[in-house]
């Protein structure tokens, strides 16, 4: 679990400097790894969801791509609902955001568009660029990830205080 909230904070990290360095299809393919990495964190939190022991069983081929979607399911949401105060309803709208960032893993139009400027001057993209006419997007894109920083903050002492504690040792310091 330690493993995935690490991957999540570097995955928020990594897709902020990608979007401010002019890479925001980068930056979307990061908050990939946010969502599924907090959904695997979240999951292997309660044992009665079986995630935690089938994904030991077989680290290599186990889907973590399908974990954001898992916590939809009805006896997973009671689970953690139980054991964390899982919320539901403020998992469909990470699922929601993180539609816009599935977009971004094809050529789509959306894609498309990050490698055009749209000033009056326009041209092509290669590479990395500002564009000013885009000032609003990198806005939202930015809250976005403030949004999910925030979130971390919140989740993270949630799930590490359902982690079994370290019997410490007697006479160790």
């Amino acid at each position: 679990m330690q493993m995935f909230l690490h991957v999540a904070i570097a995955s928020v990290a990594a897709s902020i400097h990608h979007l401010v360095s002019g890479y925001p299809i980068a930056a979307g393919h990061m908050m990939r790894h946010y969502t599924e990495a907090i959904a695997m964190a979240l999951l292997c939190s309660n044992e009665d969801t079986g995630v935690y022991q089938r994904y030991i069983a077989d680290r290599k081929s186990f889907p973590v791509h399908k974990a954001p979607e898992t916590l939809r399911r009805r006896k997973v949401k009671r689970a953690l609902t139980e054991s964390i105060g899982f919320d539901a309803d403020a998992w469909e709208t990470v699922l929601q955001i993180a539609e816009l960032y599935d977009t971004l893993s094809h050529a789509s139009a959306l894609t498309l568009g990050f490698h055009m400027l749209f000033t009056e001057e326009g041209g092509l993209v290669l590479g990395s660029e500002f564009d000013p006419a885009k000032v609003k997007e990198y806005r939202s894109d930015i809250t976005r990830r403030r949004t999910a920083a925030q979130s971390l903050a919140h989740i993270i002492p949630i799930v590490m205080g359902v982690l079994p504690k370290r019997v410490q040792e007697p006479g160790a310091a």
